[in-house]
């Protein structure tokens, strides 16, 4: 835990900075540690902040379209390719490893590896067919391994 009074006005003002270029509470944490040599806990991050009275800008959402909209919409194309998987930059606390799939028949959907080793995915759009989920599997497991050779 730091007291802000600790802070010089130019650490201050780094922090605000980062605020007003639109870092989230990851990114500050992260920048506090490398920039600063502050380490601070993600809960510490934010309340000093909250203590500072810096304000994270929100992401200005888009619209939302009309329910005809929505409806109308084309079901996706399918991809020229293969299935892509991606992996998110903030994991859910339930999992190791989180993402998104987009598969080469124009079916979407999200992933995650939970602390058991089990895989989850649900469906956001469409039904992947049986080639789609054996394509999947594959990425998945490249994914991995490329992922795993980083650390």
């Amino acid at each position: 835990m730091i007291n802000p009074d600790q802070l010089s006005p130019e650490q201050v003002q780094s922090i605000r900075d980062w605020a007003e270029e639109g870092f989230d509470l990851n990114a500050i944490q992260k920048n506090l540690h490398e920039k600063l040599g502050l380490k601070l806990t993600f809960m510490d991050t934010r309340f000093l902040l909250q203590d500072l009275d810096i304000h994270l800008r929100q992401p200005e959402a888009a619209p939302q379209p009309e329910q005809s909209e929505m409806e109308a919409a084309p079901a996706p194309s399918p991809l020229l390719g293969k299935t892509q998987v991606s992996v998110d930059e903030v994991t859910p606390p339930h999992a190791l490893i989180a993402g998104k799939v987009l598969f080469k028949s124009g079916a979407q959907g999200v992933w995650d590896i939970d602390r058991t080793g089990r895989i989850n995915w649900d469906a956001t759009r469409g039904e992947p067919t049986a080639d789609d989920l054996r394509e999947f599997e594959t990425e998945l497991q490249s994914v991995i391994r490329s992922r795993m050779g980083a650390i």
